[in-house]
């Protein structure tokens, strides 16, 4: 049984709890966030046993195995690093963090303290994406050489981080995640060519951004 502590209360978190509350092997022990009240509501609503007002509390519970990260995006690399150094293993809300750089800083880390790090992008460990990869390998579909997706919606006001270029606001970023990750676990990493558009708001970040790769056996996705 692995338990878990949970590093922010918003409405993402909510998700993830439902979802471990579903499975046979984790439990949520434990939860925070930067006003208590706000960390005592959220475990009231699911029975969680220990609530905290700041994170570094949550990550000294020994109790503790590890940590979803659920706080926004432009935070994630310092309470990544926060639970990592603090022996934690950590699953971390999408996007991940800003550049590869930082990501392979902190798999790093991850490696040098034994511990497991990764991004909590559930679609491609759902039921019908791993069905289409199967389908694929087996050359069920067919040698599929152009494939499209999207992720659009309507975000109900102007004034949030999702729309910030400096906290990692913008469609891409936001949403965009979503058909990218499918398009590398169908089709692979490795990519020879890739090109972009992007319409860009007042605010820098990024409305649309539309996306074109090609494979070097020229898919293209």
């Amino acid at each position: 049984m692995i338990k878990i502590g949970i590093l922010g209360c918003g409405k993402i978190a909510h998700r993830f709890v439902k979802g471990a509350f579903e499975t046979s092997n984790s439990s949520v022990v434990a939860c925070a966030a930067r006003e208590l009240d706000r960390a005592q509501a959220f475990a009231n609503l699911y029975q969680i046993k220990s609530v905290y007002g700041d994170y570094e509390s949550l990550v000294n519970d020994q109790d503790v195995q590890a940590i979803y990260v659920a706080t926004p995006p432009f935070m994630h690399e310092e309470h990544i690093r926060l639970c990592l150094n603090h022996g934690k293993h950590v699953i971390s809300e999408k996007p991940f963090v800003l550049n590869s750089k930082i990501a392979k800083e902190l798999f790093e880390l991850a490696k040098s303290k034994n511990l497991v790090l990764m991004e909590a992008n559930k679609t491609v460990f759902t039921p019908t994406w791993i069905d289409i990869k199967r389908k694929l390998e087996e050359n069920v579909i067919g040698d599929v050489k152009y494939a499209e997706g999207s992720y659009t919606y309507r975000f109900p006001t102007d004034d949030h981080w999702v729309f910030d270029k400096d906290k990692m606001g913008g469609g891409m970023f936001d949403v965009g995640v979503y058909p990218l990750t499918v398009s590398l676990y169908l089709f692979g990493c490795d990519i020879q060519k890739m090109s972009k558009m992007m319409i860009v708001n007042t605010q820098g970040s990024d409305d649309l951004t539309h996306m074109l790769i090609q494979y070097p056996d020229q898919t293209m996705v």
